[in-house]
């Protein structure tokens, strides 16, 4: 609760932040002079308020998909599915201009959300690259900078929807035969 000050006939005036003191009378159905109050609801609300904003975490699970560089030669168009497994992140990139394979996906690691914030590296050696972007408020859409060599590229990833979605151009099934015990191989038609 907080202090109240006291006018010079030793009654209770106002808050200490200035508003005068008051209460509300539940047999009159008013407010009437009394003690502080507004205060504390207003913090009650904003402590509600940053919980439930914390409880709604932004939901990036599925496919994203982002074009870096400019022109038509230079580029390069990237797809990231994002998963929840086990109360942590799990992501693959494919870089589906470099390759002509769509269905080779390199795993991505040092994956978070935080607040908006939303980074991950590439999990392979030869190819150090990393995203660090944030969420847009309506969840679709992460603006950032690609990081490769050094060097930082603006990216934006839109969420892919069925309309959205870049199509492969050459689908394929992919087969795993079992050719002796323990050894599988894959299979691309």
């Amino acid at each position: 609760m907080r202090k109240m000050r006291k006018d010079e006939r030793g009654t209770l005036a106002s808050c200490k932040d200035g508003r005068p003191a008051r209460t509300f009378d539940k047999g009159l159905g008013m407010i009437q002079p009394g003690k502080c109050w507004g205060g504390e609801m207003r913090d009650l609300v904003l402590i509600f308020l940053l919980c439930f904003a914390s409880l709604q975490a932004k939901n990036i699970t599925g496919n994203w998909q982002g074009t870096l560089g400019e022109g038509t030669d230079d580029r390069i168009r990237l797809v990231v599915r994002i998963a929840k497994e086990k109360n942590a992140w799990a992501a693959t990139l494919f870089s589906i201009d470099q390759g002509g394979d769509w269905g080779a996906d390199q795993p991505l690691t040092s994956i978070t959300l935080q607040g908006a914030t939303f980074k991950f590296k590439v999990n392979d050696q030869s190819d150090f690259g990393a995203f660090e972007g944030t969420v847009n408020q309506g969840g679709d859409s992460i603006v950032g900078s690609w990081i490769q060599g050094g060097y930082r590229q603006p990216i934006t990833f839109r969420r892919a929807t069925s309309k959205t979605a870049w199509k492969d151009p050459s689908p394929h099934a992919i087969r795993v035969v079992t050719v002796n015990t323990g050894v599988k191989m894959e299979f691309l038609d």
